[in-house]
């Protein structure tokens, strides 16, 4: 593991506790209760005004580690339940895939969701 992979490892549990927030991430009737981090909502560009923000869109990235008691790795379908009691499906969206790694050392995953109206 490269010295920036074991630093990042370090930090991960600060990070976590700074900005993150309980979720409950569930496939198939198993949950399982992990901290996420909301990175953003995805931001689409308007050519005739400024970026608007579609709702609904989240991405979450969680340590790629407290995800073991689940089958990796993170499938459509799959969902999340955030602090707030929003609840959002895990899809690709974009052409792009519904999950990818958030780092080149593989120990945070970036997954990309989307609210389920009227949960």
């Amino acid at each position: 593991m490269s010295y920036f992979a074991t630093r990042a490892a370090a930090c991960l549990p600060t990070f976590d506790l700074t900005f993150g927030q309980a979720v409950a991430y569930a496939r198939s009737g198993e949950s399982i209760n992990l901290t996420a981090v909301a990175v953003s909502e995805q931001e689409r560009d308007d050519p005739d005004g400024p970026a608007v923000v579609e709702s609904g869109r989240r991405e979450f990235v969680f340590s790629a580690a407290a995800f073991a008691p689940l089958a990796w790795p993170p499938a459509p379908g799959d969902r999340l339940i955030d602090a707030a009691g929003v609840e959002f499906e895990v899809l690709p969206q974009d052409g792009n895939p519904c999950w990818e790694w958030a780092d080149p050392d593989r120990l945070t995953a970036r997954v990309l969701c989307r609210e389920i109206v009227g949960s």
